[in-house]
């Protein structure tokens, strides 16, 4: 939901200034989440966010998610086999050049981060350059 949110809307649907008054509007998602004006999201975008930003007892799983109006159309039987509308042209496995590149944060910039200090990680040569993304296939 927060990524279908950030997607549509381009913005965290909780972001707040500090960690502290993000993780309260979370907490409170039922009292935070709110969608704006100028965003003009479709009626079954929202409601497929309010669907997923919910609490785990009333939120939506994978087969009401294809089901849901918001991905009318979408042949899932079918979507592996589709052409992608963009196919990034990668250079190496190392290759980077699709990412943001952004500035190194300054020393005691963040003291609430929870990322292990360098001199503590094991090294991995192609695991720095993608440091802080993840991604999961289910199997």
């Amino acid at each position: 939901g927060c990524i279908l949110f950030e997607m549509l809307v381009g913005y965290a649907p909780f972001y707040a200034e500090s960690a502290q008054e993000t993780a309260d509007k979370v907490l409170r998602h039922t009292e935070t989440l709110q969608f704006p004006q100028e965003s003009s999201l479709s009626a079954e975008a929202r409601s497929l966010i309010q669907q997923l930003l919910t609490g785990r007892e009333d939120r939506i799983g994978v087969e009401a998610i294809k089901a849901h109006p918001f991905f009318s159309g979408v042949d899932w039987e079918g979507l592996r086999d589709l052409k992608p509308p963009h196919a990034p042209t990668i250079l190496s496995e190392t290759d980077t050049q699709h990412f943001e590149e952004f500035e190194p944060a300054k020393p005691g910039a963040n003291a609430t981060s929870a990322v292990t200090p360098p001199s503590q990680q094991p090294w991995d040569e192609k695991a720095v350059l993608f440091a802080g993304f993840n991604y999961r296939r289910a199997s």
